[in-house]
Order: structure tokens, then C-alpha cells, then sequence
């Protein structure tokens, strides 16, 4: 799947198949023949080079039908290792992809536009939890799907209560090995971690846009704030100090000084939204390893991949065993097992309003940071930037489709401007793109699931 200005997409698929014996590659491309021909030609050089038996399939060169493809791709099924299919449409790459799915559901199918290719890494893997710095594997797996047409970009397993608790354990002797490192090493090692991210920045962006379904642009936004997210919290690893404290309120105290130390807390459960997954799962897991602590982190079972493939960094970066624990599967067993445990000290969560009071109510002397839902508004007074306040108002309630806690509810104008700030904001809002999120141009993509959407479309 090539196109002038795109070469590297085909890398994926070569890479893929590294270890496999034959490959068929169906390419059906509606772009100019002249970059067309001349990719499809460097890959199947470069895999004929390689001892592979290459087939190449341009549906629109070879004018198929349907069902003439189907037919051509039942004939050389035994050689099929996987489909990459481009179009130059949205609807028709979804429509084929259906199609392509129903008739061949075992074969991995990458689709569903111009650029979801750019995922195909991500939608062939399976992401093992980390706990105690090993990979670990359960019985029951759970499918990560992009949220904009339903296309599956990995595969994560299913926790129980069972690997819940030893994860804390896990986290009990990550935390005794983070107690001993000093400032310096912590802020080393988030140091370390903020390089890798950086180097892999691209992988991560797009990581999140498949789990999210947010467009790229929004999704390198949450990236780029996550190095700056690991850059303070390596900067108070390094300013972490108690104080000196004069006690000579009392007569009793006089000529006496109290000295105050900081200690980390230990275990550290945090509890992680969908809706910015990689940088407020950072938000907390930064400052806890800052202050010397372990975490065990619990994603939001649609949006799981990030912190996954996160855990992959903190083990390159050399963090202690059991430092940072990845443990995914269903809220109610997972979370309720760390808000429960007597060896978790914290509990910092994210999320909607009526599971963050539940939290409350359950964890009993352990400390708890609860960030819950917003009820934004903004007001505009005449003396306002009217075009500043446009662009603001349309990214405040458009951005990630408006699932993000301070997303603009409502706007209150002044009456002396409300006829041109109503009339610039719809115009502007008109020209939002809506699309699927790998593609640049796209301002506005899906909500996170189907019943989500079902829910606003009934308000």
C-alpha cells in the first residue's frame, strides 16, 4: 500500500512478514499509476530479495468486481498472510473492509481508509499486563477497537481478582526498591523514560489515536504534553525537601527547631480515564515514582494500549521491578481490589462523578484524589477578542469530539455581541472536517463507543 508521498507505509507490511514464508499483498488504490507501479515494484523487489514469493493485487488496475476479488483472494488463501487495503474513499475502504471481514474473518485485515495503515503494528499485537517486570497472560483476552469503524488494533487479557493482588504485591517490592533510591536516581530514571518516549513519539501518537479514536493532530498533543508531563516531575525529584520548622510558640519550646522529611507513601493505585489515556495516566504515575513510590495502574478498559505499550518504556529505561505495574481488565474487579487493599496507600482517580464517590466511600483511612466530571462555561464580555474567543470556543467544545472534562458545556454572550460571535462561531464550526482520525485533516471523529453516541444523539 503505497503512494507517492507515503513510501513508508509499505514498511509495515514488510516488516511484518519478516518471519513469514510467502505474503499476498492486496493493494486496492485509486492514486496516480506512475508512484503506484513504481512502489508496488520496490516492495516486491525488496521481498523477492528476501526469498519471499510476493503476489501484488491493484484492485482498480485489474478492474475486479466484488466478487472476482473474493474469488482471487479464495484461490490464494493459502499464502495469505494478511490484507492491506487503501482506499482513496472512507465509506468504500469501510465497505470493503466489511465485506473483506465477512467472507475471510481469519485473516488480519488492516482498513478502513487513506492512512490506517499507519495502526497495522498496533492492530496486530497482543499486549501482555506487566506485573513485577514480567509479562503476564491470562485465560480470557478482551479486542481493542478503533472507535471510528470498529477496526480491532490489539488484543489485551483480562485480569481477575487473583492478578490484582499480585500485582500489589508486586508494587509492595517496587516500592521498597524506589524508597531506596535518591532524588538524583528517580530524576534520572524519569530522565531516561522522557528520551524514549521522545524517540518513539510517533508510535505513541498513533497508539492513541487508535485506542481513542481522536484525530492525529489532537493525539500528538497529548503526547508532546506527556514529555512535558515526565520533564516536571523529573524537576521535583531533584527539589524534594522537608523543612525546618521553629517551635517556640510554646515557652516549653524555646531554643528548639522541629524537622519535617518527606516520605513516599508506598503502593499507589491509579485509575485512568479513555479519554486522554497517556498523559493523565502520566499525571500520576510521574509524580508517584518522583516521590520514591510504586504504581499498579489500572487503564480504562477501552483505551488500554498506551499504558501497555508505556510499561515496554519503563522497562527499557531500567525502572525497578515492580516500580510501574500495568494490570487491565473489568473496573469493578480490578478497581474495587485495589480500593480495597489495605497495602495500596493511595488511590488516584480520574473518571465520572458516581464511580469517584463509590471510591471514596470504599477506601477507607487510605488517602484518595478523586478528578471527576466538569460543568464548563465560558463567558464572553463585549469588550472580549471576538475572533480569539471564535477559536477558542470552537477547540473548547469540539476538541476529542467534546469528551474531555472541561469541554464547553455552554456559552453565555453579552447581548451587544451575541448576533456576531453566533454568527462567526456556526461558521467556523461549519467548516470543521469530520473524518477518520488518522487523517490529518480531520477535526472531529467518533465518540469513544457506540452506546456513547447513542446517548447524545437522544439528548
Amino acid at each position: 500500500s503505497i503512494r507517492r508521498d507515503r513510501d513508508y507505509e509499505c514498511l509495515w507490511f514488510y516488516f511484518m512478514i519478516m518471519k513469514r514464508p510467502k505474503v499476498v499483498l492486496i493493494n486496492p488504490c485509486g492514486w496516480q499509476k506512475e508512484s503506484i507501479n513504481l512502489g508496488l515494484c520496490l516492495l516486491a523487489g525488496s521481498l523477492k530479495s528476501a526469498g519471499y514469493e510476493t503476489v501484488l493485487l491493484d484492485l482498480n488496475r485489474y478492474a475486479m468486481t466484488d466478487d472476482q476479488l473474493l474469488a482471487r483472494i479464495g484461490e490464494l488463501k493459502p499464502n495469505v498472510v494478511g490484507i492491506s487495503l487503501k482506499t482513496a474513499d472512507v465509506n468504500e475502504g469501510t465497505r470493503m473492509a466489511a465485506l473483506l471481514k465477512q467472507k475471510y474473518p481469519d485473516i488480519p485485515l488492516a482498513a478502513g481508509g487513506p492512512h490506517l495503515s499507519l495502526c497495522a503494528r498496533e492492530f496486530m499485537e497482543t499486549y501482555p499486563m506487566y506485573i513485577g517486570g514480567e509479562w503476564v497472560t491470562t485465560a480470557e483476552k478482551q479486542t481493542v477497537t478503533l472507535p471510528y469503524d470498529g477496526t480491532p488494533v490489539g488484543e489485551v487479557y483480562k485480569a481477575d481478582a487473583a492478578i490484582a493482588g499480585r500485582a500489589i504485591e508486586a508494587a509492595k517490592a517496587g516500592a521498597r526498591a524506589m524508597r531506596k533510591l535518591t532524588n538524583c536516581e528517580r530524576a534520572e530514571l524519569l530522565e531516561r523514560i522522557t528520551a524514549l518516549l521522545r524517540r518513539d513519539l510517533d508510535e505513541f501518537t498513533r497508539l492513541v489515536t487508535c485506542e481513542t479514536g481522536k484525530p492525529i493532530k489532537e493525539a500528538r498533543g497529548e503526547t508532546d504534553r506527556s514529555l512535558q508531563t515526565l520533564i516536571a516531575a523529573a524537576g521535583v525529584a531533584r527539589q524534594l525537601r522537608g523543612e525546618v520548622v521553629p517551635i517556640d510558640a510554646a515557652p516549653t519550646g524555646t531554643g528548639r527547631m522541629a524537622m519535617t522529611v518527606r516520605e513516599p507513601l508506598g503502593v499507589i493505585g491509579a485509575i485512568t480515564p479513555f479519554n486522554v489515556p497517556l498523559n493523565l495516566g502520566l499525571h500520576k504515575i510521574a509524580p508517584a515514582l518522583a516521590g520514591g513510590n510504586a504504581v499498579v495502574h489500572k487503564p480504562a478498559g477501552v483505551t488500554p494500549l498506551s499504558a501497555l505499550r508505556l510499561a515496554r518504556t519503563f522497562e527499557e529505561a531500567g525502572a525497578p521491578r515492580g516500580a510501574y505495574n500495568v494490570v487491565t481488565g473489568d473496573g469493578p474487579v480490578v478497581g474495587n481490589a485495589l480500593v480495597r487493599s489495605p497495602d495500596v496507600a493511595m488511590i488516584t482517580f480520574t473518571g465520572s462523578a458516581e464511580v469517584g464517590y463509590a471510591i471514596r466511600a470504599s477506601a477507607g483511612v487510605k488517602r484518595v484524589t478523586l478528578e471527576l466530571g466538569g460543568n464548563a462555561a465560558l463567558v464572553l464580555e463585549p469588550d472580549c477578542d471576538l475572533d480569539t474567543a471564535v477559536a477558542r470556543a470552537v477547540m473548547g467544545s469540539f476538541a476529542h469530539s467534546g469528551q474531555i472534562c472541561i469541554s464547553i458545556q455552554r456559552i453565555y454572550v453579552h447581548e451587544s455581541i451575541a448576533q456576531c460571535f453566533t454568527e462567526k462561531f456556526v461558521a467556523a464550526t461549519e467548516r470543521l472536517r469530520i473524518g477518520n482520525p488518522l487523517e490529518e485533516s480531520t477535526d472531529i471523529s467518533s465518540l469513544i463507543t457506540e452506546k456513547e453516541a447513542m446517548r447524545v444523539e437522544s439528548w
